[in-house]
């Protein structure tokens, strides 16, 4: 019976060193760099996100600083785009330099005004679909340009309505599924979208009982491997939430792995158990 104790010790032990081999490695998985970024600020810029994007403004410098930071020296760029029933690209790819490159990026989105917009509906769709390849069934002024194939490549998409492609108008079964299919798009091209609903007036549909933005928003999110957050509608905590998408380089987490350590305490379990269950054999055939 001793014996049994103290092999029953052993394996107790053993698990709470596979235990902690997940969570440390986790951790440092959390806080790793980001590496070379491709980041694209995708804003609905209608009369009723003003909130939302002076709350960007307000703490820009703080969020490009902790982009070029999570990069460790590698090179950041980021695009800006914004949307109504068309989309506009008002900065292309430009390198968060800390010089010239910064200073565009600040002057580009200090530029955004939350104008227009009269219906519910917007192309959120149509500029993810754009960033993801290019083209677009709405109207398009500017060229963001193509990001880089190795590099991270993110979209923080930011809205207070549902899709609505170009023609300012939500159909439940059209613009969902040509949401999800923008988001299929931004997967293949190695996009995550970290999406962020301004909780402003959630749009039902029969389908959507819940808020159509809510269930589109998180579909991005999910379908690219991505985030989603809800805001207030006032806009307050935008820019945080787009700060905290880096803490794990904009993904939804990473996938918990074992160190050396953990491999041998769970072979160690594995080996144990294996002892008590021919140990007790034994001794009933004895």
């Amino acid at each position: 019976m001793q014996n049994l104790n103290v092999t029953k010790s052993i394996v107790a032990a053993a698990a709470l060193l596979t235990v902690l081999s997940f969570s440390s490695v986790t951790t440092q998985a959390q806080t790793q760099d980001c590496g070379c970024i491709d980041a694209v600020f995708v804003v609905d810029d209608t009369g009723s996100m003003g909130g939302a994007i002076d709350n960007i403004k307000a703490a820009l410098p703080s969020i490009l600083g902790t982009i070029k930071d999570k990069a460790n020296g590698a090179l950041v760029r980021i695009g800006v785009v914004g949307f109504k029933d068309t989309v506009t690209v008002y900065l292309p790819y430009t390198a968060n330099d800390g010089g010239a490159g910064s200073a565009a990026i600040s002057a580009a989105i200090n530029s955004l005004t939350a104008s227009g917009g009269g219906g519910k509906a917007e192309a959120s769709d149509e500029a993810l679909r754009y960033v993801a390849t290019g083209a677009s069934a709405c109207p398009v002024s500017g060229s963001l340009g193509a990001p880089r194939a190795t590099c991270l490549k993110k979209v923080f998409l930011m809205t207070d309505a549902p899709p609505g492609g170009c023609d300012d108008n939500y159909v439940d079964g059209v613009d969902d599924t040509n949401s999800h299919a923008a988001a299929l798009a931004a997967a293949a091209a190695g996009f995550r979208v970290n999406a962020i609903n301004v909780n402003s007036f959630p749009f039902t549909s029969a389908a959507h009982p819940g808020g159509v933005e809510a269930f589109v928003l998180n579909d991005m999110a999910t379908t690219t491997g991505g985030t989603y957050t809800e805001v207030p509608g006032t806009g307050e905590g935008t820019a945080n939430a787009i700060i905290g998408k880096f803490a794990d380089c904009g993904g939804a987490g990473p996938v918990p792995a074992m160190s050396e350590w953990g491999v041998a305490a769970l072979v160690l379990i594995v080996l144990t158990g294996l002892t008590l269950k021919f140990g007790r054999k034994e001794r009933v055939t004895a």
